[in-house]
């Protein structure tokens, strides 16, 4: 059976001030070894694995969020999750036991 994780969240889509930014709980993520579903109202984002060229700690003023690096034609460059405070540790480590590898460590 595969592995799936789920966490609710924020997400920052999109960069400057056209930005779409939602806080808790209006975004989720979901993770198995073959893809990332980024969920917020009206919009969803399917990445498969090869997609992603790799995820990044994104440190922002107030919060520590997800950034997926992608090359999916037609998604926002810039998608990043915010989980809950103090969690990123725990995503990570999950996403990483999934196979996903970190930028910049």
């Amino acid at each position: 059976m595969q592995q799936t994780i789920r966490q609710r969240g924020g997400i920052r889509i999109g960069d400057g001030g056209f930005a779409l930014n939602l806080s808790w709980p209006f975004a989720s993520i979901a993770a198995t070894e073959t893809g990332v579903i980024v969920e917020a109202p009206s919009r969803v984002y399917f990445l498969n694995k090869p997609d992603i060229t790799g995820l990044r700690k994104y440190n922002a003023v107030i919060a520590t969020g997800l950034q997926i690096v992608h090359t999916k034609e037609g998604y926002p460059h810039h998608i990043v999750f915010w989980p809950l405070p103090f969690r990123f540790g725990k995503l990570k480590s999950q996403l990483q036991q999934l196979g996903y590898t970190f930028l910049d460590e």
